[in-house]
């Protein structure tokens, strides 16, 4: 028995499929909530991944795979994650670094009117020196003495968004303090020195 199937090309108007239905799309709030989904090493990272692109914390529960593989993507993505072992599955928290308060107001867009259907927008250099603060890794003190060199930074300004919009949400601000003190002083070595 032959049977006639119907294809859908991309010149196909929507309204020629059979179940297709107009739809609104609008602006909504943060999602929040939580949601519980099969066990799945796959599932495990994508939800780590999904923390690591939220601002704060992110708790992953039921891990599957074993914590050095947990490890393992962790040091491959630098993604700062917290794995605990207790004994109803594997535990992860995945803690985003700390976004200065008020960033969505200086936000930047890039290529303005560029794009159709599309608004790219990009951190102020302050904010994304900030960002980065938590985690501290040698591409991100790279990152930082590059802005530095480009934009260039004032200094005062720096540590005065840090004192006001980052300090306050940090978990451990005393590292971060003394962090932050060494990228001065590197940077000021730097323009020294250039």
């Amino acid at each position: 028995m032959l049977r006639r199937r119907t294809f859908f090309t991309p010149d196909t108007p929507l309204t020629a499929h059979p179940t297709a239905s107009p739809m609104t799309a609008r602006s909504a709030g943060p999602l929040t909530g939580r949601l519980r989904v099969p066990g799945d090493k796959s599932i495990s990272h994508r939800a780590l991944i999904f923390g690591a692109l939220a601002v704060g914390e992110t708790r992953v529960s039921g891990l599957l795979g074993s914590v050095e593989d947990s490890e393992g993507f962790r040091r491959a993505t630098d993604i700062a994650v917290d794995i605990a072992d207790p004994p109803s599955g594997h535990v992860a928290s995945a803690n985003n670094k700390t976004v200065p308060d008020g960033y969505e107001e200086r936000l930047t867009e890039i290529f303005p009117g560029g794009f159709k259907h599309l608004r790219l927008l990009a951190l102020d250099p302050y904010d994304l020196a900030l960002s980065k603060i938590e985690r501290n890794a040698q591409r991100d003190r790279d990152d930082v003495k590059h802005l530095a060199r480009t934009i260039p930074f004032d200094l005062d300004k720096l540590q005065e968004r840090y004192q006001k919009e980052v300090r306050p949400d940090l978990g451990n601000p005393e590292r971060e303090d003394l962090t932050l003190k060494l990228w001065i002083e590197v940077i000021e070595e730097e323009r020294l020195s250039g």
